[in-house]
């Protein structure tokens, strides 16, 4: 049986009317939200562009500052940090180094042009007088004078050469020569050649290296090194004194040490000591050109080895750590 409930119902005209109103409200608030939101956004974006833009400005502005004072003379300024550890402040931290680096090199140039002119004085005078006694001299008188002034101009070539050995080593230029250095059979080396020189002067040269001891290096400067350290040992111990050679391994380390039972340097000359032409005022009369151990202080930075002075109790304890192969 098929009941009939009659027509259906439709919503009035009014509730329809009354939903879109509703709808169009939303729509309209939806639009207004989402254009003052993009308002904002904008000028939000602006107004942080405008701060990150300015202080940007005012840090580039402390750089050229620093720049322009320091072309002008000023080697002491700095470039400004702000601590804030940003790549700006990173660069700040960096152009600071280079600048602590090239103060040091002009510092360097000017101690070493003073060295080079006071310590080149004397012989160049020396030769100088030498030349112009043998003009005025007999034929005999003569050729002894010229000896000396041949010897004269001989020690101004070796120190020009040994400046100029020294500049090449610094250039780090022969890095790509270097070769497994056996340093306990290099070492063994140095100490037959100076065992002799030693003796000469009633010295004990003790001579202790380890077998297997390998680094990467060039083997002609290695032995330089070496064999500068075994010289100036030799030179400033007395009669009769103690100086032991020793090379030997020790965590990861090729250690190279030379000890003498000499004078010693005292604690604050140790620092200056590998700085060109320095001598002390007692081994101002001692032979040489303040070169030795600048030569060793650049090889050692080639093959980037540590070097340090220690006090042997009595006498001088130098020690290189190589990194070993």
């Amino acid at each position: 049986m098929i009941r009939n409930e009659g027509p259906s119902r439709l919503p009035s005209s009014h509730s329809i009317g009354q939903d879109m109103i509703d709808r169009n409200q939303v729509h309209g608030l939806i639009r207004d939200a989402l254009l003052w939101g993009l308002a904002i956004t904008a000028l939000l974006a602006i107004g942080i562009g405008v701060l990150v833009s300015s202080r940007v400005t005012r840090r580039l502005a402390r750089i050229n500052q620093a720049a322009v004072e320091i072309m002008q003379g000023n080697l002491d300024k700095r470039v400004p940090r702000d601590d804030s550890n940003d790549d700006f402040d990173q660069l700040a931290v960096n152009l600071n180094v280079m600048l602590d680096r090239i103060q040091g090199l002009m510092t360097t140039i000017q101690e070493i042009s003073n060295n080079v002119a006071h310590d080149l004085r004397q012989p160049l005078t020396r030769l100088t007088h030498r030349l112009e006694e043998a003009k005025a001299a007999d034929s005999d008188a003569a050729v002894g004078m010229l000896e000396h002034a041949t010897q004269d101009a001989e020690e101004l070539m070796g120190t020009f050469d040994a400046l100029l050995r020294i500049a090449r080593i610094e250039s780090k230029n022969r890095r790509n020569k270097f070769q497994k250095v056996d340093m306990g059979t290099l070492v063994t080396d140095v100490g037959e050649l100076y065992e002799p020189v030693a003796a000469e002067g009633s010295n004990n040269l003790k001579v202790e290296a380890e077998p297997n001891l390998t680094v990467l290096g060039d083997r002609n400067l290695l032995f330089q090194a070496v064999a500068n350290l075994v010289d100036n040992a030799i030179k400033f111990t007395p009669d009769d004194g103690v100086i032991h050679l020793q090379a030997g391994y020790q965590a990861g380390w090729v250690k190279i040490i030379v000890a003498d039972s000499g004078p010693g340097i005292p604690l604050e000359l140790r620092d200056k000591v590998f700085t060109r032409f320095f001598r002390a005022d007692e081994s101002r009369s001692t032979p040489g050109n303040g070169l030795g151990l600048s030569l060793v202080h650049a090889i050692a930075e080639l093959h980037e080895a540590e070097i340090h002075l220690t006090d042997n109790a009595p006498g001088l304890r130098v020690e290189m750590r190589f990194k070993s192969e």
